[in-house]
This record gives structure tokens, sequence and C-alpha cells, in this order.
């Protein structure tokens, strides 16, 4: 497994547990309208997001290049690869904003305010939309080129 097969496969599983464990957290109990007047809430969610940066930190360091007799580098389609990901991942998080702006505006424009809990959720599910879909199209792209024997 390629070093940028093997980050971008972790890369999804953290982002995608730390996702999900805080979209738990957000939705539990009086949900989103209540999230930002409830400090055990916040807190939690901040440290599963702060346990979803240290792994993937670790991660980082633990696949990273090492020297020696079994080093592998990066070469120019691992590079090519990536830079492809996230420029592609880039475009699908803008419109993942506008379309829960849109939503949230749709859906609360009769009252005249969105709860600012939903802002707390916009902000840590774009940084968790931008790893994973990056992660993602990294995948795809690893995925096609090893099909075409360039893996």
């Amino acid at each position: 497994m390629t070093q940028t097969r093997k980050r971008a496969a972790f890369t999804f599983l953290i982002w995608g547990m730390v996702m999900t464990a805080f979209s738990i957290i957000f939705f539990y109990g009086a949900g989103p309208e209540r999230y930002a007047l409830e400090k055990w809430r916040r807190l939690a969610g901040a440290g599963i997001i702060a346990c979803g940066y240290f792994s993937y930190g670790l991660m980082l360091f633990l696949t990273r290049i090492r020297t020696g007799n079994h080093a592998v580098g990066r070469d120019e389609r691992d590079e090519e690869i990536q830079n492809h990901a996230n420029a592609s991942a880039f475009p699908f998080v803008l419109v993942y904003v506008f379309a829960l702006s849109i939503i949230l505006w749709e859906k609360y424009q009769g009252i005249g305010f969105v709860p600012v809990g939903w802002m707390w959720f916009m902000a840590y599910s774009t940084s968790f939309a931008a790893f994973i879909s990056s992660s993602v199209i990294a995948l795809i792209l690893e995925f096609k080129a090893s099909a075409h024997g360039q893996g």
C-alpha cells in the first residue's frame, strides 16, 4: 500500500469517526438550538475534535517516509494525486457550506435568526468535510491509477 493510499484511508477513518462522534454530541438532547448553551456538549465536542487532530498528527508521524533500506519515497504521481484531491475537494467544501447555509436560512427564516449552535456545527463540519472529501478523492484517484498499472 502506498503512502498516499495509507494516509488517505487513515484520514478518512479518523475524520469519519470524529464527524460521527461530534454529530451525536451535537444533536443529542435538546439539539442544535441548545448546543451553544450547554457547556458540557461544547467541551465534549471540542475534546472529540482535539482527539481527531491528535490522531491525525500521530498518523502523519507514523506514516512518514523513513530513511533506511526499506524507504519508499513519494514520487511525482503521489504528489499529483494529493494535489488533485485537494483541488477537487475545495469546490466540494464550498458547495457544502453554501448548501448548509441555504438549508439553515430556509429552515429558520420564519423566526428571523439561526440558532448560534448551528454556527459551531458549520465551522467544525466544514473541517471534517475538507479532510474526508480530500481523502475519498485521493483513494479514488489511487484506485484508478493502480487499475491502469501505475500503482
